[in-house]
């Protein structure tokens, strides 16, 4: 009986360094992947640049500021403005919150969208006020384009798929 428990207790130990080597060669490759970003952005931009790969953010931060990207489940994001109606025609499958110093920004992506979208999310932002514009390359794909009060609402879509976009200056 005492031999089993040592071997229990030697699986136990076995497998508690196991999943700590698991969990320290994980924090390992994120921090190369950390380091490589920024060695990309300051290649690109000239600044030192600060990233942290969070489970579900992603931070930038350089000279000019701050720039956080959160992925969202599979929900209209809820602090999204509460003039932009929300866009009905497909199911998501993502979202995307960006802020920067001077702007929050949403990614919404969807599928099951069908071409009738575009004309009905248009009637949508034009009864909630905003001027809209919007190009149709053919029969299953186009671009919307709402504006209102410095804030734009962009919708691209194509083959069942769509992404919205939403850009609002900070007050």
């Amino acid at each position: 009986m005492k031999k089993l428990s040592n071997s229990i207790a030697a699986l136990v130990c076995l497998l508690s360094l196991f999943f700590f080597t698991l969990s320290s060669c994980e924090k390992a490759v994120e921090k190369h992947q950390e380091q490589m970003i920024e060695k990309s952005i300051e290649k690109s931009t000239g600044e030192e640049a600060e990233v942290d790969l969070g489970k579900e953010k992603i931070t930038l931060e350089s000279e000019k500021g701050k720039v956080e990207i959160e992925s969202r489940g599979q929900e209209w994001p809820d602090e999204a403005p509460a003039d932009v109606p929300k866009f009905k025609y497909g199911t998501i499958k993502g979202t995307i919150k960006g802020e920067t110093p001077t702007d929050n920004t949403w990614a919404v992506t969807f599928e099951n969208v069908g071409f009738e979208a575009l004309e009905k999310y248009e009637a949508d932002l034009k009864k909630a006020g905003f001027t809209t514009t919007s190009i149709k390359m053919n029969d299953n794909a186009g671009s919307l384009m709402g504006e209102k009060n410095q804030m734009t609402v962009s919708v691209m879509l194509g083959e069942g798929k769509a992404v919205l976009g939403i850009n609002k200056p900070k007050d």
